[in-house]
């Protein structure tokens, strides 16, 4: 965690580059501030990515994880979430893995309380996913589909 948090402000799948070696960056910090108290100022940022309280002119860091959320969505269905909502990238991609609909879920959840209160621990739901995706995906390559069913 960084000390003080720095608010971005304006995560968007358009400021996330990859790089040559194949990491991921996060760029654009000209929004950027550092979090002291509770943030207010200029709304910064793209509609369809910004978190309740950000519209309200109080953005927190939790409103980096509302966007991070939303980011994840377009990067799963290419179209941008429904602003001022939580998003469920499985309702327009069936094959978007539960586990990870229902994180994306709560990284958008329109109530502070309710989402990730770090970057840390939504790490460690991501590996803790990756390991549950991963089991799956090796059970359904044993023969079997998502149903428990052989395949024909």
């Amino acid at each position: 965690e960084q000390a003080p948090p720095i608010i971005h402000r304006d995560l968007t799948p358009e400021n996330i580059v990859l790089n040559e070696n194949g990491s991921v960056k996060l760029i654009d910090f000209g929004a950027a501030n550092e979090f002291v108290g509770t943030a207010t100022g200029t709304l910064v940022g793209k509609q369809a990515y910004m978190a309740p309280e950000q519209l309200r002119g109080k953005a927190s860091t939790l409103s980096d994880i509302y966007a991070l959320g939303g980011t994840l969505h377009y990067l799963l269905t290419a179209k941008d979430p429904e602003p001022l909502s939580e998003s469920s990238p499985r309702e327009l991609r069936l094959d978007v893995p539960e586990a990870l609909d229902k994180m994306i879920l709560r990284l958008t959840s329109m109530e502070e309380s309710d989402r990730p209160q770090t970057a840390n621990a939504i790490a460690m739901e991501f590996a803790e996913l990756k390991l549950t995706v991963a089991s799956d995906s090796d059970n359904n390559s044993n023969g079997n589909n998502s149903n428990g069913h052989e395949h024909s």
